[in-house]
């Protein structure tokens, strides 16, 4: 059992990383951009063969799409500024989300014991109540949200241990 938990921990922090160090930009579309850069950074290939390959293989993106219909309107009279903009939406360069990691994720764990403890002080429960509850809903929001796991208590109780 010990082993079960201990895994899905690693897993867990496993996912975690990848979240991190997935490549944004280029590599989630199948778009070769030597085209694009070409034109734009060296001048070749001309405009209009730029064009014409761009609209033979359409990127299915809804964020591209009124770029494309630019292009099949205007052809080689597209603005380059324009070809500068499809660029940069089809490799996804934005600023990223930031990720709600575990200091939001405790965060969030300490607004709803406050949210619970309000209910119950709202009902009228007496002081014992509100501090039993304190001591049985938050622990079980941490590990419920994920900002505290099984493993992190295990590397405290052990520190505090004497060896």
């Amino acid at each position: 059992m010990k082993e079960i938990g201990r895994r899905r921990g690693s897993e867990r922090r496993q996912r975690e990383r990848e979240e991190h160090d997935r490549p944004c930009g280029e590599a989630a579309h199948a778009m070769e951009f030597d085209l694009l850069d070409g034109y734009l950074l060296g001048g070749t290939p001309a405009k209009g063969e730029v064009i014409r390959r761009l609209l033979e293989s359409p990127v299915r993106n809804q964020r591209a799409a009124p770029f494309y219909e630019g292009m099949r309107i205007l052809g080689a009279r597209t603005p380059d500024l324009s070809l500068m903009a499809l660029r940069l939406v089809l490799a996804e360069l934005e600023i990223p989300r930031p990720r709600l990691g575990r200091m939001g994720r405790t965060a969030l764990a300490a607004g709803l014991l406050g949210c619970a403890l309000g209910v119950l002080r709202l009902v009228g429960a007496p002081l014992g109540v509100l501090i039993a509850a304190a001591c049985v809903l938050y622990p079980a929001l941490l590990f419920g949200l994920g900002a505290l796991h099984v493993d992190d208590v295990r590397l405290v109780l052990r520190r505090g241990s004497p060896a």
